[in-house]
């Protein structure tokens, strides 16, 4: 299957003898055309992944703007939509052309981070090393914002010419793939369980109601498990948990993560433990507030409740099924779970140098 978008004439009259002598008068010898060819740069392929039902506020309807702005930037368009309902999905596609061998020069894909993390994971899954331009067109697009990517079509395109390649550091969760989180617990559910429409109207204020809606329940959360880092084992009933590859972890900015960097080969683990009643739950609450608001403050830090560790390789075994989110999308209820760096696998147009 290969949906491709062709421009159609704007009448169907049929053209006189004059114009009919005018076009052939306009025709090109062998030698004309051999050299608008040497002087034409050569067309990039382009697959793009079009999720429109993860589309929020203005990005709608876009789908021409981006097709134009890169045939205008000398790529030839191969579109497909992605429609869940109907069965046509990151993974189909991607299927589709690995059975037909059809070759790309790069992929792009517009969407949420829950799209690019589909788009990633096939590409990985199919062990296709093509860049990535991304088009975030999400509710939050936190990947996005951490690699400074731009939202204006016509400034994403132009990163074919004037932006850098970013080789990144991609996790690997049992047999799926995530870009830049992996997490379990409190509030982790609010970003799969929003309705779609209600977070296209709304955008970050859906999540908010969301978040108090379940605050109640999230804050009583208990996850039993073990969890060993780089052979390193911690045991107890935890309230959150995540693997990141970024200075922020769930909006904590702390000097613990300060060094982190998306291309170290190495991830950032924190850990939040269960507290014990409500002057617990106070506490804890306080210190996320200062964590959130002044990383200078470095409220995690000698805190029992809050654990931060760095590992190549986490390995999590739970009593019980546990909920995951994986970059946003739902990541299943495994009880074990391994996680590991894949270094450097993802690649993806951003505007400048990464440090």
């Amino acid at each position: 299957m290969s949906l491709f978008l062709n421009s159609e004439p704007e009448t169907n009259d049929p053209m006189s003898p004059e114009q009919q002598h005018s076009e052939s008068s306009m025709t090109l010898q062998p030698a004309e055309v051999l050299a608008m060819e040497e002087n034409t740069p050569m067309r990039k392929k382009v697959l793009l992944l079009i999720n429109e039902r993860a589309v929020a506020g203005s990005a709608k309807g876009k789908l021409f703007e981006i097709v134009s702005a890169l045939a205008l930037a000398h790529c030839e368009v191969t579109v497909y939509p992605i429609l869940p309902s109907a069965g046509i999905t990151s993974e189909s596609i991607f299927a589709d052309v690995i059975r037909e061998q059809r070759t790309y020069d790069l992929i792009a894909c517009s969407g949420g981070d829950g799209t690019l993390n589909h788009v990633m994971h096939c590409m990985i899954a199919w062990n296709l090393a093509l860049p990535v331009l991304y088009f975030p067109a999400g509710t939050t697009n936190d990947f996005a914002r951490t690699l400074n990517i731009p939202t204006e079509v016509k400034e994403i395109t132009s990163l074919l010419t004037s932006g850098d390649l970013f080789h990144y550091d991609i996790g690997c969760f049992n047999d799926k793939h995530f870009n830049y989180i992996a997490a379990f617990g409190a509030f982790t559910s609010v970003s799969w369980s929003t309705d779609q429409g209600f977070k296209n109207a709304l955008g970050y204020g859906a999540y908010f109601l969301e978040g108090i809606r379940s605050a109640g329940d999230a804050l009583r959360s208990r996850c039993p498990m073990k969890i060993t880092c780089d052979g390193t084992t911690i045991e107890g009933d935890f309230l959150f948990g995540a693997v990141s590859n970024s200075t922020s972890v769930a909006g904590f900015r702390t000097q613990a993560l300060e060094q982190a960097a998306l291309n170290d080969g190495v991830f950032e683990v924190i850990l939040i433990k269960a507290p014990n009643d409500l002057s617990g739950i106070a506490e804890l609450l306080n210190i996320m507030r200062l964590a959130i608001s002044d990383s200078s403050s470095d409220a995690l830090q000698g805190n029992d409740a809050f654990q931060i560790l760095h590992a190549r390789e986490i390995h999590v075994e739970a009593e019980q099924p546990i909920s995951w989110t994986l970059d946003g999308e739902y990541g299943g209820e495994p009880k074990n779970v391994d996680i590991r760096v894949l270094p450097q696998r993802g690649c993806i147009y951003v505007p400048g140098p990464l440090v």
